[in-house]
């Protein structure tokens, strides 16, 4: 408060006293009170040196209006000097009371304001303190409350929330509160509780509630009954804590470890238990499948992990044992254990130590063989996507087509530089407009159609349309537009890109003319065409075959043109081709328009496309029967020379057949002669007679035989297959060029395999062969000392059939001469036509066998062939 208004309140607080006692108070004798009150209230109001004014003022007032004489200052009796000493301190009194009730009411006032702030700070702290408890409450699902009996008397924020209670409605009944306890788990919870009021101790129960909408929480709660001093039950506070995440966890856990099991069970991945030992304590089935040992091996203990790890991969390895023993686990990383055959398997491997610094742990394999391989398969793919890759990243950030969104409405909104060089219009000439201000006039009815039906579909679109260039021209564009829509599903904007087909259409234009070109080209080549489904189903012929096989011949009967008795077997074959995607080549009889059956070879191949896969078959046939006349004719040209060279042969053995043929005959003479005696005795010697009769039947046999061997060899019949004994027709031609190898010098031994099967062919053509050996081996040894000619001729038995060797001690064939010994007109004699070998090569290649020539040691030539064996003879 300002100075000259505290000592105004002083002078206006006499005044006042001085008008109460001239007017009010003379007349009872009561004029020192105002002046008492004057000074009170200036100290109260104005402190001590006003209260020290308001005393002198109030002095002389006195004097001056009240004692005698009024109205001056005249001197003062003794009466009054103690009148007014009385007033003085009176006055000083009253003001030193109320300048001390002054500051106590001031300081009590401080003190109070102190309190007051004091009060309000703690006050906050304990609001902190509360939100904080309420918020620990909140995040440990943790709530408190307290009651006794039915009656609930607090319960916390949480434990309105754990319970669903509304704390807008006030404290919830006990009634209610036990209504929402699960059924199955109230009376045990009721137990529990009065057992712990009866032993007067602390409880903890835990048990499930139901909300109203039929939620199950599990709670766990800890009670602690209050006692009075007198021993009677205050009330029971208690905490409860929402555990339901903790038991879903648990119950997760329990499913996690069931699954686990199950994994370890399935074998799907290798598992098992080690030690930093390096021992393998347990493994399941998958793993030992991996490194190839069994259940013994794990057993006696040999496994051991370190011993797995090749010695390229143990560094690395440690490594990882190391951060192990660190950490307690290792990230999965690829790695190679070695099998128990010493190969090598590629796994991914990771584990961890069932406890911190434990020594043991559990580690997950797998078998990376499979993905490995297909690693390498894909890794030469990958190479060559990797260019496709960047050029399409490339394609991609610069975007080099037509590019524009649109509003809901299909108005343009934005355009990209491709768009505006091609239709040569500005951000201002395009934005805003519709779609169809550079469409093509024919295009605008049918792309304002597809623009209402995706807008009220809202489905992405496809269509094709011409759009006009910068210079006025249409051009065809291929045109995609998707609708973007907002969290609702609401459309908000469609994007749309273009790109230029004009190429494209005026490509495929070209394209059905170039097809048009082709179909005619390959309805006019000489030859049978026809186009298969990946199943081996006809679904094209062109007009070449189609006029071959005449009208009614269709896609559904093609089969029918086959010969009968080339379908089945034919039929068959293709579809066993199809089925192992292989080309087919093919000969058989196709009946013509007017019914002849003509010989066809056909070769059919897959078309496949950028995956392997099988889209058709293509098949190119032609017409081979005069081929096929010609090479039978070539077969009876070669049967006829064969014949031709057989009696030539047998020309060359004239002499020695007839010396056989002598023999029999002069044998058969001589025993005629001994007979005719034996009847002239006296008495005829029949026995003898009958006797030299038997030997005459048997040389008349032995020399028709001969006759017999000979006729066969130069008879000219048709080639024949049957089941020959080789070993009785090779000493049938040896019989017959035995008394040649005689005339020669020449020794002939014989190594004849014993238990041979058959062979299949024809006698004649067989012993042709060997004859022709023969004679060329008795030939080529005239030139040699009669000491050293000798021909060794042996059959063997081989896993392909039976071959046969002819020997001689000769003076064989140079290297040049032995390369050609087997072409026609070909001859190393100065008589020779060169057609002998020739011949016998076409005939064993005709059974299917080979003929081929070999130098001896240390001389000479070896000739062998070999020819199947007879089917019935294999069985």
């Amino acid at each position: 408060m300002p100075t000259i208004l505290r000592y105004g309140i002083a002078v206006l607080s006499v005044a006042i006293a001085v008008v109460l006692d001239f007017f009010v108070l003379r007349q009872f004798e009561a004029v020192l009170t105002p002046y008492l009150f004057a000074v009170a209230a200036t100290v109260w109001y104005a402190g001590t040196g006003p209260g020290v004014l308001a005393i002198v003022l109030s002095v002389l007032s006195l004097n001056y209006f009240f004692l005698s004489p009024v109205f001056s200052f005249s001197p003062i009796s003794y009466a009054d000097f103690v009148y007014l000493a009385f007033c003085i301190f009176c006055a000083s009194a009253v003001g030193w009371v109320s300048a001390v009730r002054r500051r106590a009411e001031q300081e009590l006032r401080w003190t109070h304001e102190e309190l007051e702030a004091t009060v309000a700070e703690r006050t906050a702290s304990l609001r902190r303190s509360e939100a904080y408890l309420a918020e620990a409450q909140r995040l440990s699902h943790c709530g408190v409350t307290a009651y006794k009996g039915s009656t609930v008397f607090y319960g916390s924020e949480e434990i309105y929330r754990i319970w669903g209670f509304d704390p807008a409605q006030g404290v919830p009944s006990r009634k209610a509160v036990l209504q929402r306890i699960h059924p199955d788990d109230r009376d045990r919870l009721n137990a529990v509780v009065e057992r712990a009021l009866g032993e007067k101790k602390r409880y903890s129960a835990a048990y499930r509630i139901v909300l109203p909408d039929g939620t199950v929480k599990h709670l766990e709660s800890i009670g602690q009954p209050v006692f009075s001093t007198n021993g009677e039950l205050v009330e029971v506070v208690a905490t409860q804590i929402d555990v339901t995440e903790r038991k879903h966890a648990e119950e997760a856990l329990r499913e996690s470890e069931a699954k686990i099991r199950r994994l370890v069970d399935s074998n799907i991945i290798g598992i098992f238990v080690w030690d930093f030992d390096g021992r393998i304590l347990e493994a399941n089935d998958e793993f030992l499948r991996m490194v190839s040992y069994d259940r013994e091996d794990l057993a006696s203990g040999c496994i051991r992990w370190a011993d797995l790890t090749p010695p390229d991969w143990r560094d690395r390895n440690n490594a990882r044992i190391e951060q192990q023993k660190s950490g307690g686990r290792f990230e999965p990383f690829e790695k190679e254990f070695t099998r128990k055959d010493g190969s090598r398997v590629p796994i991914l491997i990771g584990g961890a130590t069932f406890e911190e610094g434990g020594n043991q742990g559990v580690a997950f394999v797998l078998d990376l063989t499979e993905r490995k391989r297909v690693e390498d398969a894909l890794r030469e793919r990958e190479i060559q996507l990797a260019a496709a890759r960047r050029e399409l990243r490339q394609m991609i950030d610069t975007i080099p087509i037509p590019v524009a969104s649109y509003s809901a409405d299909a108005r343009r909104d934005f355009v990209n530089a491709a768009w505006k060089q091609y239709t040569g219009l500005s951000d201002e000439a395009a934005l805003g407009t519709k779609w169809s201000v550079v469409a093509h006039p024919d295009d605008i009815a049918g792309g304002d159609k597809m623009w209402r039906d995706a807008l009220a579909t809202g489905e992405p679109w496809h269509t094709e349309e011409r759009v006009r260039r910068a210079d006025g021209q249409y051009r065809w564009f291929c045109i995609d537009r998707v609708a973007a829509r907002d969290e609702n599903g609401k459309i908000i904007k469609w994007y749309g890109t273009a790109y230029d087909i004009e190429d494209r259409k005026r490509a495929e234009d070209a394209l059905r003319e170039s097809e048009h070109k082709l179909r005619q080209i390959i309805d006019t080549i000489p030859a049978h065409v026809v186009r298969y489904q990946p199943d081996g189903a006809a679904d094209f012929m062109n007009r070449t075959f189609s006029e071959f096989v005449g009208p009614g011949v269709g896609f559904d009967n093609l089969g029918s043109v086959v010969h009968p008795e080339d379908y089945p077997e034919r039929s068959r074959d293709w579809d066993m081709h199809v089925a192992a995607a292989e080309p087919y080549d093919i000969e058989m009889r196709l009946r013509r328009a007017d019914g002849v059956y003509r010989w066809h070879r056909s070769r059919r191949v897959p078309l496949r496309d950028a995956n392997g896969a099988i889209v058709n078959w293509y098949g190119a046939g032609h017409d081979i029967d005069d081929q096929k006349r010609a090479e039978e004719a070539y077969r009876e040209a070669l049967l006829e020379l064969a014949h031709a060279n057989r009696v030539a042969t047998m020309g060359q053995l004239t002499a020695s057949i007839t010396h056989e043929v002598n023999q029999p005959i002069t044998a058969a003479v001589t025993y005629a002669l001994a007979a005719r005696r034996f009847l002239s005795a006296k008495p005829p010697n029949l026995r003898e007679v009958d006797e030299a009769l038997s030997l005459i039947v048997k040389e008349g046999n032995r020399a028709g035989e001969v006759v017999g061997r000979v006729r066969a060899l130069i008879k000219k019949a048709p080639a024949r297959k049957d089941a020959v004994e080789i070993n009785d027709a090779i000493l049938e031609v040896i019989a017959l060029t035995r008394r040649e190898a005689a005339n020669n010098g020449i020794s002939v031994r014989t190594q004849l395999a014993e238990g041979l099967p058959r062979v299949q062919g024809d006698r004649v053509q067989l012993q042709q062969v060997l004859l022709n050996l023969i004679i060329n081996a008795i030939e080529a040894m005239r030139e040699i000392d009669e000491e050293e000619r000798e021909l060794l001729i042996g059959t063997r038995n081989e896993p392909d059939g039976v071959s046969v060797e002819v020997r001689d001690s000769g003076p064989g064939f140079a290297s040049a001469a032995l390369e050609r010994a087997f072409e026609a007109f070909y001859t190393t004699k100065s008589d020779g036509l060169g057609l002998g070998l020739s011949i016998c090569r076409s005939i064993i290649e005709a059974h299917n066998g080979r003929l081929w020539a070999s130098p001896n040691v240390p001389r000479g030539a070896i000739f062998r062939f070999t020819v199947p064996t007879h089917s019935a003879a294999a069985l």
